[in-house]
């Protein structure tokens, strides 16, 4: 929330990240923002750019072991939809630790 208000935040938050950043929004609003066009444009998907979804590998940890151009079986992988799918997950994951 504290993004929407103050652009610079956000704009110096997809600048200086280095090992990845998620962005969880509407992209159709911000890439409606003018303020916000060229920070958004690198979202884009096609020609190599990032992605639009999460995907996540079951059982997967930090630092993994598997390389970034290693198949996953579709087993393995969960596709996140939306902020919604996501709180499901990681309600999941904190119920599992009790």
């Amino acid at each position: 929330v504290g993004h929407l208000r103050y652009v610079r935040r956000l704009v110096v938050a997809v600048s200086r990240a280095r090992l990845g950043l998620y962005v969880f929004c509407r992209r159709a609003l911000f890439e409606t923002c003018h303020e916000l066009r060229a920070t958004m444009r690198q979202f884009v998907v096609g020609r190599g750019r990032k992605p639009d979804v999460l995907e996540l590998v079951r059982g997967e940890h930090y630092p993994a072991e598997r390389t970034v151009t290693e198949d996953v079986s579709d087993e393995s992988r969960v596709v996140v939809e939306d902020v919604a799918s996501l709180g499901n997950i990681v309600h999941s994951m904190q119920e599992s630790l009790c």
